[in-house]
C-alpha cells in the first residue's frame, strides 16, 4: 500500500495542526511520566521487599539460638520459611527489573521515534504552509490561488533542486513587490535556476530581479535579461558570486533615475572587483558617484562651471551616451584643468574611487568587461545547464523531492494525527 492510499485510509477529520502537534508532545510527556511513576513504585516495592528480607534474615539468625531450645525440627521449618522469602524477594526483584526494561524499551523504541518523526513531518508542512499563507494575509492574494501555487512550488522544487520552503519565501518577496499574478511563479523559477547555478539564494536573486524591473519598468527589461546580466557580471568579475545579487539592488534606484542601464551598473561593479574592491564596496562607490551627480555640492558645480561644464550636462550624458563616456569626460576635464579639480568635482572619496578605478590604467579592459556584460545572452541558461547533472545538484533535487513528500505527508497527518493519538492514549 502506497503512502497516498495509507493516508487516505487513515484520514478521518481535520482538527488543525497546532492541536495535533500539541497532542503529540503531550503523548510523549504522558508516557515518560507514566514510566517514571512505575519506576518510583518499583523503588518503593523493592524497599519493602528489602526490609522484609532483612527481618527474615534476623529471624534466621535468631533461629540458631532458638535451635538449642526448640529442637531441630522447628529450626528446619523456620529455615525453609526464610529460604522461601529469599526466593520471593529474588523473583520480585527480577520482575521489577523486567518492568524497568520494558518501560525503557517502550520509550526508546516506540514513543520517542514516533514523536520525533511526527514532529519532523509536521514541522516541514507547517513552515511551508506558513510561508504560503503569509502571501494570503500580507499580500492579499486569494487563498484558492495560493493553494494552486503551492502545488506548482513543490513541483518546481523537485525539478530544480531548491527546497519548497526556500521557494515559498522567495515567492513572498516577489508578490510583495507587486507581482500578484502567476507571473510571480516565473520570477521565482528563473531565480531558483540562478541559485542552482551558484549565484546565491533564491530569495536574494528574486529580490534583485523585482528591484530591477520595478526601477526600470517591467516593459523595459525582462527577467531573463536581468539574470543574464547578473550571470555575466559574476563571470567577468571577481569575488563571491552570491554577493552580486545582494548589493546590486542598492545601486539600481539611483542608476535608473539617471538613465544608467542595469548592464552598465553590473559591468561597472564587476570591473571594480578586478581592481581589488569587493562587490559590496564597488556598489557603494558607484552609488556615491550617482548621488553626487543627482545632488551636487556647490563646490562641484563651481568647479565644473570653471571647466566649461555642469552637472546637468553630465546627467544628460549619462542618459544619452552611457556611464563610461560620462566618467571619461570627467577624467578628461580634470586632466586638462589639473588633478586637484577632480577632488572638487567629486569631493566624496568613495565616489572618487569609482572614477579612478573605472577610468584609470585598466580603462580599456574595463570597457571590454562592460561590453561583454551588456551583450550577455542566454548566459543563465548556459550556466544552469553546466551544473545541472553535477552530484551536488542531483543530491539537491533528491533532497527537494523528499522535502516535498514530507510536506504532503504532513498535510495528511494534520487530519489524522489527533484521532490516532487519542486511540494511543486510551
Amino acid at each position: 500500500m502506497d503512502i497516498g492510499r495509507l493516508t487516505a485510509t487513515l484520514a478521518v477529520q481535520n482538527r488543525g495542526f497546532v492541536e495535533a502537534n500539541r497532542a503529540m508532545q503531550n503523548l510523549q510527556k504522558t508516557t515518560l511520566q507514566a514510566v517514571n511513576i512505575i519506576n518510583n513504585r518499583l523503588d518503593a516495592l523493592e524497599g519493602q521487599v528489602g526490609a522484609l528480607t532483612g527481618k527474615l534474615t534476623a529471624m534466621g539468625q535468631a533461629s540458631a539460638s532458638a535451635n538449642r531450645m526448640i529442637g531441630d525440627s522447628t529450626a528446619a521449618g523456620v529455615g525453609k520459611a526464610t529460604a522461601s522469602f529469599d526466593t520471593l524477594s529474588s523473583k520480585m526483584h527480577q520482575a521489577a527489573m523486567g518492568l524497568r526494561s520494558f518501560g525503557w524499551l517502550a520509550t526508546t523504541v516506540f514513543t520517542l521515534p514516533i514523536a520525533a518523526a511526527g514532529k519532523t513531518v509536521l514541522k516541514s508542512y507547517s513552515e511551508f504552509e506558513y510561508s504560503m499563507m503569509k502571501i494570503v494575509g500580507l499580500v492579499g492574494i486569494a487563498r484558492s490561488e495560493i493553494e494552486q501555487w503551492s502545488v506548482s512550488v513543490k513541483e518546481m522544487s523537485k525539478s530544480i533542486g531548491r527546497s519548497p520552503l526556500e521557494l515559498a519565501d522567495a515567492l513572498y518577496y516577489v508578490t510583495s513587490s507587486g507581482y500578484k499574478t502567476a507571473a510571480a511563479l516565473g520570477v521565482v523559477e528563473q531565480s531558483a535556476k540562478a541559485a542552482a547555478a551558484g549565484l546565491g539564494e533564491t530569495q536574494d536573486i528574486a529580490d534583485l530581479v523585482t528591484s530591477v524591473m520595478n526601477a526600470y519598468g517591467q516593459g523595459n527589461i525582462s527577467v531573463a535579461k536581468t539574470l543574464d546580466v547578473l550571470t555575466a557580471a559574476v563571470r567577468e568579475g571577481k569575488g563571491e558570486a552570491s554577493q552580486y545579487a545582494k548589493v546590486l539592488g542598492s545601486v539600481v534606484p539611483f542608476a535608473a533615475q539617471l538613465g544608467v542601464t542595469f548592464d552598465e551598473v553590473s559591468g561597472a561593479v564587476a570591473s571594480m572587483t578586478l581592481s581589488g574592491a569587493s562587490a559590496a564596496n564597488a556598489a557603494t562607490y558607484l552609488r556615491n558617484i550617482f548621488m553626487k551627480l543627482l545632488k551636487p555640492a556647490k563646490q562641484s558645480e563651481d568647479a565644473l562651471r570653471a571647466m566649461g561644464s555642469s552637472t546637468a550636462e553630465l546627467r544628460n550624458m549619462l542618459g544619452e551616451q552611457g556611464l563610461m563616456p560620462t566618467l571619461i569626460k570627467i577624467r578628461e576635464l580634470t586632466n586638462t584643468y589639473g588633478e586637484d579639480m577632480l577632488g572638487k568635482v567629486i569631493p566624496n572619496i568613495r565616489a572618487m574611487l569609482a572614477e579612478l578605478m573605472l577610468t584609470g590604467k585598466n580603462l580599456e579592459y574595463n570597457q571590454q568587461v562592460m561590453e561583454s556584460v551588456t551583450n550577455s545572452n542566454m548566459d543563465l541558461a548556459k550556466a544552469y545547464q553546466a551544473v545541472y547533472d553535477v552530484t551536488k545538484n542531483r543530491l539537491n533535487r533528491a533532497n527537494a523531492e523528499l522535502k516535498s513528500s514530507l510536506i504532503d505527508l504532513g498535510e495528511s497527518l494534520k487530519e489524522t494525527i489527533i484521532p490516532i493519538l487519542e486511540n494511543l492514549a486510551k
